[in-house]
Parts: structure tokens; C-alpha cells; sequence
């Protein structure tokens, strides 16, 4: 969470519950040690957020 927190400039309270997948991978990364996951985001009220955005696209389409 620490580097997720600095990189996306949020304190530790604004995350909610995290969720830890364990899964073996065949692919042999050259990051495997520096590799910190994914970032799932929610965004509250994000209908309309979502609509703003497909407009945008649509228009520069």
C-alpha cells in the first residue's frame, strides 16, 4: 500500500479493503522484485464522470 499511497499521492485512509490474490505464474518477470501489484479504483457518483468521458471520446472520434 505504501507504494501505491505515494504514487497516486493518497493517504492510507482513503483505501479501502484490500484483497491479496496468490497466484503461481509460469512467465518469469524481469521485475519480479521491484513489482507491486495493480490499483483497482472506485469512483463514487462515477456515472457521470463515466458519461463526461465517452463524450470526450466520442467527440474526438
Amino acid at each position: 500500500m505504501n507504494f501505491w499511497s505515494g504514487c497516486l499521492g493518497l493517504s492510507k485512509k482513503q483505501f479501502g479493503k484490500l484483497y491479496y490474490i496468490n497466484v503461481t505464474s509460469r512467465k518469469k518477470y524481469d521485475n519480479h522484485n521491484s513489482y507491486c501489484g495493480i490499483a483497482r479504483l472506485t469512483v463514487r457518483q462515477g456515472s457521470s464522470l463515466q458519461y463526461k468521458l465517452l463524450g470526450y471520446i466520442k467527440a474526438l472520434k
